[in-house]
């Protein structure tokens, strides 16, 4: 079963960010995903911040296979802990434009290997019997 997915980066994004010094913004999105779900990114909801009642979220990198059917869409499970969750977009904010250029292939590479993964798997035994004596 052939997977594949499409990764947008934005490149209205490739300017310093206003107010942030020297930060660029990098924003990747997944989509047109074929036989696989749009939602590959990893993230970590993190703790609660006493003063002002928000928390923050934290991109960790291109989900597994096995991140893919353990982790919910979209928002954290609170239950779970820590509370991880997979969304189809990254936004972030880095030091440099090399940065970004950095996260932009190495995205595209683990994008790669979670596909070839996901095929692998297809070619998996499921069921085997095997009597040794």
């Amino acid at each position: 079963m052939a997977r594949q997915v499409d990764l947008t980066r934005y490149s209205e994004y490739s300017e310093p960010v206003p107010g942030r010094g020297d930060a660029f913004r990098i924003k990747i999105t997944a989509s047109n995903a074929v036989n696989m779900q749009n939602e590959i990114f990893l993230f970590v909801q993190g703790p609660k911040d006493a003063s002002t009642g928000t928390t923050h979220e934290y991109f960790l990198g291109v989900a597994t296979p096995d991140d893919l059917v353990t982790f919910p869409l979209n928002n954290p499970d609170t239950t779970m802990d820590p509370p991880f969750y997979l969304k189809d977009t990254i936004d972030v904010l880095v030091e440099s434009r090399e940065v970004a250029d950095y996260i932009w292939t190495e995205v595209q590479a683990q994008v790669k290997t979670l596909i070839d993964a996901l095929n692998n798997k297809d070619y998996l035994i499921n069921d085997e019997t095997v009597t040794i004596s």
